[in-house]
């Protein structure tokens, strides 16, 4: 059962292979704790191929028997203005069993969602300036994120591939954490609130959701996240040309890291002076066609 499980996913994982000459933005291991007690992890990766001018996010979560045992991954890909043009989801846990495959075909997206049954087409309308859900912070990053600011936006969920309306509320100061100075963000979104903690250059350092009791948290290494919980290695090589070190954050500056062109991240801070709300200006390398409405301007 357990070969025919990941059969199945690398067979799915082989529509978006792994492109080795995409630059990586960003790599890190997330644990993630209910109630206080670890029950699974997260491989986040996101990438910028230069040459076909394209934002990749790979995404990877693992949990325990305890809560489901679920596989879940997904694969989104959009131009350089983020718009979308390809994603790949699949979930599986003891009970279900859901893929989706898109394409973008001008403002139209084409699915065929597979859950259980026959297979069901499915075309939405991508409406001006949506993006997949993943991307939301890369979107605030560009529009300048700063303290006491409010975003509303439209995103394609990508466990769903609906287009859902969201809202993300940065908080008026800012908070520590661990030693950095980071916004607290609540994110109204598919129904539920998010609140995370985000840095200046835009990693996504804890992430809670308040009605599952969950903890996600960015780590150091591949070892915190993934203690005493399976790892797929077939598959996780299979989405990610090779087991990720996670090393790509600001948690491990001195890791050796491959030089990272300005033309693909976001503007860094410029600090603040006394009596101003904390900003970071707009962002002035990634090339965004506006999609995210700071609401009362």
């Amino acid at each position: 059962m357990i070969n025919r499980i990941l059969s199945i996913l690398i067979f799915f994982i082989l529509g978006v292979p792994f492109v080795g000459n995409a630059e990586i933005l960003f790599e890190g291991y997330y644990k993630i704790d209910i109630e206080g007690k670890h029950i699974g992890y997260s491989i986040i990766r996101e990438e910028f191929d230069a040459k076909k001018k394209e934002f990749v996010s790979r995404r990877f979560t693992k949990t325990t028997p305890e809560v489901g045992d679920i596989t879940m991954s997904s694969t989104t890909v959009c131009d350089d203005g983020f718009k979308p043009k390809s994603l790949e989801f699949f979930y599986l846990d003891k009970t279900k069993k859901k893929i989706i495959k898109g394409t973008a075909n001008g403002n139209k997206f084409g699915m065929t969602i597979s859950e259980g049954g026959t297979p069901q087409k499915q075309t939405i309308e991508l409406p001006k300036g949506v993006f997949f859900s993943s991307f939301v912070t890369y979107l605030i990053m560009q529009k300048g994120i700063g303290t006491d600011k409010r975003f509303a936006y439209d995103a394609i969920a990508e466990e769903t591939g609906s287009v859902l309306k969201g809202e993300t509320v940065i908080e008026k100061s800012m908070t520590d954490h661990r030693g950095q100075k980071v916004f607290k963000t609540v994110n109204k979104f598919g129904g539920a609130d998010f609140i995370a903690l985000v840095n200046s250059v835009g990693e996504t350092l804890v992430s809670d959701t308040p009605a599952q009791n969950e903890h996600a948290e960015l780590v150091k290494t591949a070892a915190e996240a993934t203690k005493g919980i399976p790892i797929p290695k077939a598959v996780i090589d299979t989405l990610f040309g090779g087991m990720p070190e996670g090393t790509k954050n600001s948690l491990n500056p001195d890791a050796p890291q491959k030089q990272t062109s300005k033309a693909a991240l976001p503007a860094k801070s410029e600090g603040k002076k006394a009596g101003q709300k904390f900003e970071v200006p707009p962002g002035k390398g990634i090339i965004i066609k506006t999609q995210t409405k700071e609401l009362g301007k």
